[in-house]
């Protein structure tokens, strides 16, 4: 019989391209009998992976207190020989799942520690305090488990654990992006930003660009969820500012978007949870072969300077951004050599298919391992 993994989120929607259309897909390929345990409606097969259905929570507090232990239930019903978890919600349940002997493997996406310290739902006064719990939380609970994945080099850093984690970089999956259009009828330049709608995200920088772009023939295509206040301003932005606003789109929606732009943002704030992050946008724009402007920081310019794929900015001027973008707009064979230089960067080394073997690694591994003590 071929082993079994549970991959379980009640975080993210079953379809998140790293858990579902990575990960999963990947384990499948790989001759695993996988399923997926996560927010959804109905049980039903994709691409050779089962998603179990788990319900929807209302809030989040009610999600955190009981959907993570009706999730245990669902999970041992299972009966999988691994349990790859992807919230730090759920490492109770990991360890519970330690406790009588099955192999447990937790996905850590984010620096979560340093994140609360950012997040407006939790009373300011009380943030600190929050984040140095969770860290000697994730520093007791993961050692314990069979394996620790890190989206990052820096999330592998901050976790500080004595055994350092498997880093599995969220580049993406390069058969899904077809390059970018080189030719169109019109000749209006198209920005693109993917993901979500924030004034952290420079949402309100990449508007104010367009304002002073307004003698220029740009559109901004912003594609991805808004909050209330971004959103209440890109309503009242629209007419003199050149912005269309797309509603979040599964990947492959979004690529054939992404495959008729000319110019690719990721103009985050200098938060530190940006600073050491892979937003895998930047990587996405550089396999549809457009070129990028990104935020001027240390990782991200080493990314973008080494590939010689755009341009970096200050990610708070405005004024800036908007000179990037009509450098490119005004020099197009600059624009097209930037935009083959990230596709070359993809292909060789910034890609799905090179990280998948990194995962596929670590859980023959566990396997081996697992063998090896039964042998014994």
């Amino acid at each position: 019989m071929r082993a079994r993994v549970c991959i379980i989120s009640t975080v993210h929607p079953p379809s998140d391209l790293r858990i579902f259309g990575k990960q999963s897909v990947s384990l499948a390929r790989a001759g695993f009998d996988v399923v997926l345990i996560a927010q959804h409606e109905k049980r039903e097969i994709r691409e050779g992976v089962r998603l179990e259905p788990l319900g929807r929570s209302r809030s989040r507090l009610s999600r955190i207190l009981f959907l993570g232990w009706r999730t245990l239930f669902a999970g041992l019903r299972m009966r999988a020989d691994v349990y790859h978890l992807h919230d730090p919600e759920l490492l109770l349940m990991g360890l519970a799942l330690r406790a009588i002997g099955k192999r447990v493997i937790y996905d850590a996406h984010e620096d979560l520690p340093e994140q609360i310290l950012s997040k407006t739902w939790i009373p300011r006064s009380l943030r600190r305090i929050v984040s140095w719990l969770l860290k000697r939380w994730l520093r007791f609970a993961l050692p314990r488990l069979s394996g620790v994945i890190a989206a990052t080099d820096g999330v592998a850093d901050a976790l500080g654990l004595p055994i350092r984690p498997t880093v599995v970089k969220n580049y993406p999956v390069l058969d899904l992006i077809p390059p970018a259009a080189a030719q169109r009828d019109d000749q209006t330049a198209r920005v693109i930003y993917l993901g979500q709608v924030s004034e952290d995200r420079g949402a309100l920088e990449m508007i104010d660009a367009m304002r002073a772009l307004a003698d220029c023939r740009t559109e901004l295509i912003l594609m991805g969820s808004t909050s209330g206040s971004v959103a209440s301003l890109l309503e009242g932005s629209r007419p003199d500012t050149a912005v269309t606003v797309i509603p979040w789109k599964p990947p492959r929606e979004a690529y054939e978007v992404l495959a008729r732009a000319d110019i690719g943002l990721v103009c985050l704030h200098p938060l530190p949870r940006f600073q050491t992050a892979l937003p895998v946008k930047l990587f996405e724009y550089m396999a549809a072969g457009i070129p990028v402007i990104a935020s001027d920081f240390p990782l991200w310019r080493e990314i973008v300077d080494g590939a010689a794929c755009g341009l970096l900015v200050d990610p708070l001027d405005a004024s800036a951004i908007a000179g990037a973008i009509r450098y490119l707009v005004d020099h197009p064979e600059e624009r097209s050599r930037m935009g083959k230089n990230g596709r070359a960067a993809v292909e060789e080394r910034c890609n799905w298919e090179h990280e998948a073997a990194k995962l596929l690694d670590l859980y023959f591994k566990i396997f081996g391992e697992a063998r090896g003590r039964k042998r014994a």
